[in-house]
């Protein structure tokens, strides 16, 4: 195979691959609740530092933001950062978070927007990009 076309291979296949994480990812499991208007998600857990620096330095801010631009904000948390990854994490939003692991690394704090049904976008570590995202959707309304 000449470099010319396996050049082209890379360049078409990285391009798809930035297409396809722009675009909504639909949820096919998680809360009935999820299909309708827009949430917020946060997944962390109680021995993990960077989760404890969110939930006390940023929490009430962020909550306060969700809430005017009329978006839930829905928080799940496991005891042990050991817990994640095992079946049943997350409770009901485990099929929310291997979704979403999709579209980002593995690990806590990790935030998740979904809008009617479908996530939009996530992060993982950084809260400031996901709420962007919802603040920019809230305004567009």
């Amino acid at each position: 195979m000449s470099k010319a076309v396996l050049a082209g291979f890379v360049v078409f296949f990285g391009a798809y691959h930035v297409y396809s994480q722009s675009q909504p990812l639909e949820l096919k499991e998680g809360p009935e609740a999820l299909r309708h208007g827009a949430t917020l998600v946060y997944f962390g857990a109680n021995d993990c530092p960077a989760c404890r620096s969110f939930t006390s330095r940023y929490m009430a801010g962020f909550i306060n933001q969700t809430d005017r631009m009329n978006v839930r904000f829905v928080v799940r948390e496991e005891h042990r950062l050991y817990d994640i990854g095992k079946p049943g994490m997350f409770s009901d939003f485990e099929p929310v978070y291997k979704a979403a692991r999709t579209r980002m690394s593995n690990g806590v704090p990790a935030f998740v927007y979904i809008k009617d049904g479908k996530i939009v976008d996530t992060s993982v570590g950084s809260w400031q990009p996901v709420l962007r995202t919802a603040q920019k959707q809230a305004a567009s309304n």
